[in-house]
């Protein structure tokens, strides 16, 4: 599973995955790639800081894996960054 994303100008990104094993912190600049996602709800909280030091709003991007047919649900929340 990819997700990615773009922002209006010039920033890092950094990335908090809550998984159904937990929180953990994961690479990501534009886009993240994540593989052999185990059953249950993941939150992607995504923050980004422009080259003058401006941090934008988190926004959060969630999703839920089903087990049997490793169906993908997304939902966007707060888009704007």
């Amino acid at each position: 599973m990819t997700i990615s994303w773009s922002i209006d100008e010039e920033a890092i990104t950094t990335c908090i995955l809550l998984t159904p094993s937990g929180p953990m912190a994961v690479n990501c600049n534009y886009t993240l790639q994540l593989t052999n996602l185990i059953e249950g709800v993941y939150d992607l909280h995504i923050q980004a800081v422009d080259v003058a030091g401006n941090i934008a709003q988190i926004i959060t991007h969630t999703w839920t894996v089903g087990k049997e047919l490793q169906i993908y649900t997304h939902n966007l929340i707060n888009s704007k960054v």
